[in-house]
């Protein structure tokens, strides 16, 4: 089943790329990790134990957090306030392309982009996990997972 996108022709980054004489590189591209693989991709490195410790650790698990806690909690246990900038759009095909490479791949003309470098976000995130445990096996299952989707 094929499902037709109401997409611009162009963008108006790309018209304003188009007007350039010279490429345009993104240096800061984040991809975001679809959880419910990344944790079956724990699981088969780690074990089901330090899959289920880490979803206290998944981007957004503190999040309800904070808003739920009183501002002493928020001091006690040291509980960052998520940032807002995270996820700033409801659009579903947007969020989609942070989490399918080859749609990101497809979408970086519509950006006005002509190369990206990408960071994963949940690799940027493990070697601050203080359980070396986890933090060994969340490193591994990062570059398993991004090795096996960004392959195609």
């Amino acid at each position: 089943m094929t499902i037709a996108l109401d997409r611009p022709k162009k963008t108006k980054s790309a018209q304003i790329r188009e007007k350039l004489g010279y490429p345009i590189i993104d240096t800061d591209v984040h991809t975001q990790e679809f959880p419910p693989a990344f944790l079956d991709y724990l699981e088969q490195v780690a074990g089901s134990a330090i899959a289920e410790r880490f979803q206290e650790h998944l981007p957004g698990a503190s999040r309800s957090k904070w808003f739920k806690q009183s501002w002493d909690e928020r001091r006690t246990y040291r509980t960052a306030r998520p940032p807002f900038w995270t996820r700033p759009t409801n659009d579903a095909l947007n969020l989609a392309t942070i989490s399918l490479p080859k749609l990101l791949h497809e979408r970086l003309q519509e950006a006005g982009t002509d190369f990206a470098v990408v960071y994963p976000n949940l690799a940027t995130m493990a070697p601050h996990i203080g359980n070396e445990e986890m933090r060994r096996a969340v490193c591994r299952t990062a570059n398993t997972y991004h090795a096996d989707i960004f392959r195609p």
